[in-house]
């Protein structure tokens, strides 16, 4: 006999995207299920530790209403933690220096034009970075994050799904679903149906092949990152964000992450020695001692999802009323996947609106 679950909302995807989505749907009192073919974070969303970071790309340029998405991430992570047996996120902040004298003319441009709220952000000159920052390569200074956070992705998912599952929302994993689209929209899998006015996909690079999702210009991108475990501590405690970024895992001392590759052609989705040394050298170029601390490397891979001008994918499908995604979020997925996902469940509701720049209706425009 098959049973038939009913909700307002299903959430395809139990990455970073979907769980903020099903976060922002449970609050605003929805019915929620949530389905994934793995388990929370078997994706993109699965980085070793990631940075939630407001001033990002090559010149520190202020994310998309930082002060705001910043500090609801961090309410969401304090709101979780009391589900994670370790401290898996620190305010330790991001230092993003200089190398070269281009890049820090680029850099200090970009910082004196930005309307930074006090204590976000803070120029500092060459000489206070390498005071403040033993070993840090710097040339004419940088930009100092205070407010930046560092995150433990594994741990960070896990207490977000646990929480989720404690608020009443219902996971479906590990199972491949059929789906039939319509209102109500179907997905079956062995003996259960699930029925759901609202469906949003949040699948990350599945988003490419999937037939519903082919009018969207999507293009996966295979990113690497390398786990060092240290012989003794960074003499600072702060993640960095140069050529790259260098975090620092926030219940070990001893171990840092680096990222990430950026590769638009692949023909695996493992680690490799390519990427390995793509990493090492990066580091090696912002701290040049580092190769005399290193005792273990370990490599990971993911795929996630672009488009041509790189910023996230938030709406309704322009053809099929009751289908909406939440996709693309690429390196920003922490600093603005939980507010993008409350934004959606507004848009939803009828509460409010897709920023212009985050439309899908901008992308056929």
């Amino acid at each position: 006999m098959t049973e038939t679950a009913q909700f307002d909302i299903l959430i395809f995807g139990a990455g970073i995207a979907g769980l903020s989505t099903a976060y922002a749907a449970n609050m605003a009192g929805f019915k929620t299920a949530v389905i994934d073919q793995n388990n929370p974070g078997s994706g993109a969303s699965g980085t070793p530790i990631a940075l939630v970071n407001p001033a990002t790309g090559r010149k520190a340029k202020k994310t998309w209403n930082a002060e705001v998405c910043l500090t609801y991430t961090k309410q969401l992570l304090e709101k979780i933690a009391i589900f994670s047996e370790n401290r898996f996120f620190i305010e330790n902040g991001v230092i993003r220096p200089a190398l070269d004298k281009k890049l820090a003319e680029g850099m200090y441009n970009t910082f004196i034009q930005s309307t930074w709220s006090e204590g976000w952000v803070e120029w500092l000159a060459e000489e206070e970075i390498i005071a403040r920052f033993p070993g840090l390569k710097c040339i004419n200074g940088g930009v100092w994050v205070p407010k930046a956070l560092t995150v433990s992705m594994n741990e960070f998912i896990l207490a977000l799904y646990q929480y989720l599952k404690t608020r009443g929302v219902v996971f479906f994993l590990n199972r491949r679903f059929q789906t039939d689209s319509g209102v109500p929209f179907i997905a079956s899998c062995d003996s259960i149906n699930i029925e759901a006015d609202i469906v949003i996909h949040c699948i990350g690079k599945e988003m490419v092949d999937h037939p519903d999702w082919k009018l969207l210009p999507l293009h996966p991108v295979k990113g690497q990152t390398l786990k060092l475990k240290l012989s003794e501590c960074l003499q600072f405690k702060s993640s960095v964000s140069s050529l790259g970024y260098i975090a620092q895992s926030p219940n070990n001392d001893r171990t840092i992450v680096l990222g990430s590759t950026y590769e638009h052609q692949f023909d695996h989705l493992q680690p490799d020695t390519n990427g390995e040394k793509y990493l090492m050298n990066r580091l090696h170029k912002t701290l040049p001692d580092i190769y005399d601390y290193c005792q273990e490397r370990t490599g990971w891979a993911g795929v996630r999802v672009t488009v041509p001008d790189k910023k996230p994918v938030v709406g309704k499908h322009p053809e099929i009323d009751n289908l909406y995604t939440l996709t693309a979020l690429g390196s920003k997925g922490l600093i603005l996947g939980p507010f993008l996902g409350k934004l959606l469940i507004d848009f939803i509701t009828d509460q409010g609106r897709i920023p212009d720049i985050f439309s899908i209706e901008r992308l056929f425009g």
